[in-house]
């Protein structure tokens, strides 16, 4: 069991709102913390309350659990939506780490936990961030993702954009949910994860000490960094992001970079990348405001010093 990261985890869950809107970027607004648990328990013992597209949601842990019982990469790969699959370009790894950490044959579900958020009319949406814990023969695991049950602007994304996979006691408990990054989490990419979380929290709350903790000591040694921090906490409160927008993680043998993506006016990319003395902290960051009418493939998002690079956002 992965105990520290999984502890980060919950303090992750618990604090950057957006990760309740994994992928969602078709909404409008951010899910508030009192929503996280709108839906409640008891989520397979209640069909009759629930939406059409939300038992959909359900048909696709049997295929995950199916999937893990026979090793079945492909089955198990089938749930993800396009956009997943074509943001992650480590989805392998991350199956085949999977199916390293189970053991033994699915015997039942012995917790189960969701919530929704739903937009009608023109952007017809429903994300559903779900949690299960299973029993197999051999130990208790907790599958834990966020799907796309309807998306109606953009059907390529219908399936899972994130999910995160754990052996765990049989109590566990939480909330649901993947990663801001598409794909599975891997031990790999733990780091890129909580510094894309990092970045997230200090756009939604202005507070430079969320950035200041997934920094390098390189980086924070760097002179004038502090003004830099409060500078972009500053600046980048300011717009708001309303939610996430697709975002990845490269995982290569010689480095491990993310793209995070907000869907604020305009559009940000914070390129970023970890350090190779400090694998666990972000060794530099590169933000770039896509413009209305452009895309990513319009800008040089990269970069590979050891700063804090971004513009002033109202430019």
């Amino acid at each position: 069991m992965r105990k520290p990261f999984i502890q980060s985890l919950g303090l992750l869950l618990a604090g950057v709102i957006l990760l309740a809107m994994a992928g969602c970027s078709a909404l409008d607004n951010f899910i508030s913390p009192s929503d996280w648990q709108a839906k409640g328990k008891g989520m397979l013992d209640n069909r009759k309350t629930i939406s059409d597209s939300d038992v959909k949601q359900l048909e696709r842990i049997d295929i995950l659990i199916e999937a893990l019982d026979k090793k079945d990469a492909a089955q198990f790969k089938s749930v993800f939506s396009e956009t997943a699959l074509e943001l992650a370009d480590d989805m392998d790894r991350g199956i085949e780490y999977i199916f390293g950490l189970y053991r033994g044959s699915y015997v039942k579900t012995v917790y189960q936990n969701y919530s929704s958020t739903k937009s009608y009319g023109e952007k017809n949406t429903v994300c559903v961030d779900s949690v299960y814990v299973i029993q197999t023969t051999e130990s208790f695991y907790r599958i834990c993702y966020t799907v796309w049950t309807v998306q109606e602007k953009n059907p390529r994304s219908v399936g899972i954009y994130s999910l995160f996979f754990e052996e765990c006691e049989e109590d566990q408990k939480g909330g649901g949910g993947g990663s801001i990054f598409a794909g599975i989490t891997y031990p790999e990419r733990d780091a890129a994860e909580l510094a894309g979380a990092g970045i997230a929290n200090t756009m939604i709350w202005g507070d430079g000490e969320r950035l200041r903790e997934v920094l390098s000591d390189e980086l924070l040694a760097k002179p004038g960094m502090d003004a830099k921090i409060q500078a972009f906490a500053k600046e980048y409160s300011s717009i708001n992001p309303s939610t996430v927008g697709d975002s990845w993680v490269r995982v290569s043998e010689d480095k491990v970079e993310g793209y995070y993506v907000a869907n604020t006016r305009p559009r940000v990319c914070a390129y970023f990348f970890m350090s190779k003395e400090q694998p666990d902290k972000m060794g530099g960051m590169k933000v770039t405001l896509i413009r209305e009418g452009k895309t990513f493939t319009d800008y040089s998002l990269k970069s590979d010093e050891v700063d804090l690079i971004f513009p002033a956002s109202h430019m």
